[in-house]
């Protein structure tokens, strides 16, 4: 198949093709000489490619040879019964933000659809700066909303959960958009009762600045195009990381009182920067309890279009993860990461940096390797420093819940 990959120096169109239908929809039209193409069979993702765009479109051969690539993977969709069938379950779908009213309005217009259904959608508003956010949710009738005065995502999160009704909780952020099928491709594995929490895929809403696409080539959410299930024995709970993301989840809430709550020292917001999800992840696995990835759970991420924003966030990734194996270690007694710890910042963060100090091909710009190796080394201490600054907060999680 004659696919490309990402170039990082021109924009990238977004678009869906139905192999089925041969309808090919623009998301992003941006006058590119590519296309990252999201290959479907109805509500099901399959795959995706990197073709090239001539006048402004995508040539029927591209396409062809896409479609035929994908020709066993949509035989086995068409004859397969051995997926769960449909919920019949409804969930809570929260929604954390701060300051980012633009991109939650988006957000919400995704959703709302899903209250017709007889699904909760609330909106947690951390430690807000003004009241935009308030007025837009005001507008949603079916939308509730909590402002939580305390900063920090792992807050924000809790405050969702306890505020839920219903016996799923689901995940998504103010900068990501749903599709259609979203929360019932995550439903429906929970029909499986050892399953206590369910991720899915998140592409890209938008490639068109170098920022956008080099986040996507490094540190992209896309966990790839087959269902997988994950429980202790198949996936080390210290890499939680590779089952998926917060930006897509939903969690079985009986759970919560063998698992607990999200470390409120973790996240955006924090010292930590992030890591909630990921350490919440590694207890799921911990305690036996079954996860699936599902990738016609489908969400569009927008990437963060400035090269500050990108160099900010991979600090803040590397930050994170060590953030959360050193409340692994400090809590859990995780002592193989006096091991894994250190080898995994040679392997992957030294050596990203070495490459990209040499220029090597496809290694990423020195910058932003060196900004991801620094915060993993800043990681065990700001951990620490998150739990401090947590601490000393006003307001406990009791407190908040009561208020709800």
């Amino acid at each position: 198949m004659n696919t490309l990959p990402l170039d990082a120096s021109t924009p990238t169109a977004i678009a869906e093709f139905d192999c089925e239908s041969g309808k090919l929809v623009l998301r992003s039209p941006s006058g590119s000489r590519q296309a990252l193409i999201l290959l479907r069979v109805g509500p099901d993702v399959i795959g995706q490619a990197v073709v090239p765009v001539v006048d402004g479109g995508v040539p029927p051969a591209s396409l062809d040879a896409v479609v035929k690539s994908h020709a066993w993977r949509m035989w086995q969709l068409r004859f397969s019964d051995d997926r769960p069938a449909l919920p019949a379950a409804c969930a809570s779908v929260v929604v954390c933000t701060r300051n980012r009213t633009r991109d939650l309005e988006k957000c919400l217009a995704s959703l709302a659809p899903l209250a017709d259904a007889g699904h909760e959608i609330i909106v947690v508003d951390s430690c807000p700066s003004d009241e935009s956010t308030a007025r837009l949710v005001a507008g949603y009738a079916c939308v509730r909303y909590i402002r939580e005065p305390r900063p920090g995502a792992g807050i924000a999160r809790n405050r969702g959960l306890l505020a839920a009704r219903k016996d799923f909780v689901a995940y998504t952020d103010d900068d990501a958009q749903a599709d259609p099928s979203w929360l019932a491709s995550l439903l429906r594995n929970f029909e499986d009762p050892a399953v206590a929490l369910v991720t899915g895929l998140t592409m890209p809403s938008e490639l068109e600045t170098p920022a956008q696409i080099w986040f996507e080539i490094t540190h992209g959410f896309n966990r790839g195009f087959e269902r997988a299930e994950f429980d202790y024995f198949t996936q080390h709970p210290l890499g939680a990381g590779r089952v998926g993301a917060s930006v897509n989840m939903a969690v079985r809430r009986n759970v919560l009182a063998e698992v607990g709550l999200f470390d409120e020292a973790l996240g955006p917001g924090t010292p930590a920067r992030c890591g909630e999800d990921h350490e919440f992840f590694y207890r799921i696995l911990a305690g036996g309890h079954r996860v699936v990835y599902e990738p016609s759970a489908l969400v569009w991420h927008r990437h963060r279009r400035d090269w500050r924003s990108l160099r900010s966030a991979l600090y803040g990734y590397g930050v994170g993860v060590f953030a959360w194996w050193t409340r692994a270690l400090l809590v859990h007694r995780e002592l193989s990461l006096l091991k894994v710890g250190p080898a995994y910042f040679l392997q992957h963060h030294v050596r990203n940096f070495v490459r990209s100090l040499l220029r090597s091909t496809g290694s990423p710009p020195l910058d932003l390797a060196a900004a991801e190796l620094w915060g993993a080394l800043m990681g065990p201490y700001a951990y620490l420093k998150s739990r401090r600054v947590t601490a000393a907060l006003p307001r406990t999680l009791a407190e908040a819940a009561e208020s709800v």
